[in-house]
């Protein structure tokens, strides 16, 4: 959780960097900057949860930071709608993974509560994500192997830190 609240705070950060470069897509800016209050409050909530002051002392490990760090290169390097293409993977796998917890019916005990709040099995999310960047597809605002290639990479990097935390 320390680590997903610094993961929080960098994906903030190039929401923020994405917004203020999105000028093409109507409404897209409005999209980003909502997505940043989003993982503002997260990390600002798991900060106070953790007694966490600053990001500044939390060393990531090799997963988190690859994925911070590929999260704020696609929001520096490329158009916006790249970014929202990249954030698919983690807004996806929350929801499957509450489905697949709804289904096992286990018994979480005290982290019951937080597997109801974090793995909500009815959010679709994902799919106001999913919207923009077909969109802007259709209108050819996509190159898809640039496209395949961020949403792989990020995919990829979604794997990697969630397995990590069993590491």
């Amino acid at each position: 959780m320390v680590q997903d609240s610094v993961y929080c705070f960098e994906a903030k950060g190039a929401l923020d960097i994405a917004a203020s470069k999105s000028h093409k897509i109507p409404g897209l800016k409005a999209f980003l900057e909502a997505q940043a209050k989003s993982y503002e409050e997260y990390y600002e909530d798991l900060y106070k949860e953790w007694h966490i002051k600053s990001a500044n002392g939390i060393c990531l490990n090799s997963a988190c930071q690859n994925y911070v760090d590929e999260l704020t290169s696609v929001a520096k390097d490329y158009d916006p709608i790249y970014l929202v293409a990249a954030c698919i993977p983690c807004a996806k796998l929350w929801p499957w993974l509450g489905q697949e917890l709804h289904n096992s019916q286990h018994n979480f005990g005290c982290y019951g509560t937080w597997v109801d709040e974090n793995f909500n099995p009815t959010s679709v999310s994902y799919k106001k994500l999913e919207a923009f960047v077909n969109a802007a597809y259709v209108e050819k605002m996509i190159d898809e192997a640039t496209l395949t290639k961020i949403y792989s990479t990020c995919m990829q990097c979604e794997a990697d830190f969630f397995g990590s935390a069993t590491a």
